[in-house]
């Protein structure tokens, strides 16, 4: 009853995909989310500490908006002459990950689970600033740092499910392979901080099994 997605993703470099807080020893104001996760592989099961988590939610959220995109695209919509549908009121978007408002609430189609990386993986502390155009100094309060995980070399894998649903129509998932390819090629960032170069991946993805 489901198209089987999988993505291999692998970091260009930096990812970051926000606690919501800074890190314990103060040093970052945005530090990235870890979890604890039980590792099965020995014969006794263990609790193996500050794991990376990609989260579900994340990646759900930028396929969706890259999904509108391309539907739109595909029906010569665009913002220019307002014809353009937002993600909230997009049907591809509606028949696949569902909708909160309204009459077009009603649950997803496309499931997906949380991604658990590593153990303790590298970080770097990355200092920002804002600089005052006026006098070339910095913007006082706009002082910020950051903490990045860097995964080059590592791979994600992500299995995503999409119900065959008899409401979603072939020109929707045209829409939302479109993102999944976007991806994969580098051209959809994933988690925070991406117009400062965080989140690209590569990789490949496969639709049962199959390369797309």
């Amino acid at each position: 009853d489901y198209d089987i997605y999988h993505l291999s993703l692998h970091p260009d470099d930096f990812f970051l995909f926000g606690s919501g807080s800074g890190d314990e020893s103060g040093d970052a104001d945005i530090a990235p989310v870890f979890e604890k996760r039980v590792d099965w592989s020995h014969e006794t099961a263990s609790l193996v500490e500050k794991c990376i988590l990609i989260p579900a939610s994340s990646v759900k959220g930028a396929l969706a908006h890259r999904t509108a995109f391309h539907h739109n695209k595909r029906l010569n919509r665009y913002v220019d002459d307002n014809s353009a549908l937002a993600a909230d009121s997009n049907e591809a978007v509606l028949h696949l990950f569902g909708g909160t408002e309204g009459d077009s609430l009603k649950r997803g189609n496309v499931l997906l689970s949380d991604v658990f990386g590593k153990a303790n993986p590298q970080t770097k502390l990355i200092n920002h600033v804002s600089i005052d155009r006026f006098t070339g100094g910095a913007i006082d309060g706009a002082l910020f740092s950051e903490q990045a995980v860097f995964g080059k070399g590592d791979s994600y894998e992500l299995d995503i499910l999409v119900y065959k649903a008899p409401d979603i129509e072939p020109q929707h998932l045209l829409a939302f392979e479109d993102a999944l390819k976007d991806l994969v090629a580098g051209m959809l960032p994933l988690g925070g901080g991406a117009s400062r170069g965080n989140g690209f991946f590569s990789g490949n993805v496969t639709k049962n099994g199959k390369q797309i």
